[in-house]
């Protein structure tokens, strides 16, 4: 029950990403609360704790979109400069290192899936809270991993959730660049 509660909560969240709208970040909080309980049962404590990541970096989201700047001026979407990319290109390579520590540490192929979605989650949320225009494709990456994992544990419902995640980051892309471009 809580993992369906944890899909619409989540599902409403990414819409309501997609259309720029601060409830989202709203929506995110419950819907991490949720993920949290979901991902604690299912032992995945990567994920579990990424969940509480997410709440802080929704807080800041919520600031970004709603109080940064005036409420009746919408904050930009913009594209990743070249000053962060050495610092995204640093945190996947850490990431890298993780999950090659973990093979060479017999962890499972869940765990080291656990390692890569925390990461690319973290960036991915970041990077939509300060409305870059790449995050898109950060959670296409982390929604196909996503699947595996959950098909892995048995949680169907979110796997088909991140299905439809990964058509909704396609066309939050799309909407987002079509708009970065109308400028």
């Amino acid at each position: 029950m809580v993992e369906y509660l944890a899909v619409i909560t989540s599902f409403i969240c990414v819409y309501y990403n997609i259309k720029e709208k601060w409830q989202a970040w709203i929506w995110s909080i419950v819907a991490c609360l949720l993920y949290a309980y979901v991902m604690y049962e299912s032992k995945s404590w990567a994920n579990f704790g990424l969940q509480f990541c997410f709440i802080l970096i929704s807080f800041y989201g919520l600031y970004e979109w709603l109080w940064k700047k005036n409420i009746h001026q919408k904050k930009e979407i913009i594209q990743i400069s070249s000053l962060i990319v050495p610092q995204i290109l640093i945190l996947l390579g850490i990431n890298i290192i993780f999950v090659v520590i973990m093979v060479f540490l017999s962890f499972s192929y869940v765990t080291n899936l656990d390692i890569s979605t925390t990461f690319l989650s973290l960036i991915g949320q970041y990077l939509l809270a300060i409305k870059k225009i790449e995050t898109w494709f950060f959670w296409i990456i982390a929604n196909i991993l996503y699947i595996c994992m959950f098909f892995s544990l048995g949680l169907y419902s979110s796997m088909v959730l991140y299905f439809v995640f990964i058509l909704m980051a396609f066309l939050g892309f799309l909407r987002w660049r079509k708009e970065f471009l109308s400028r």
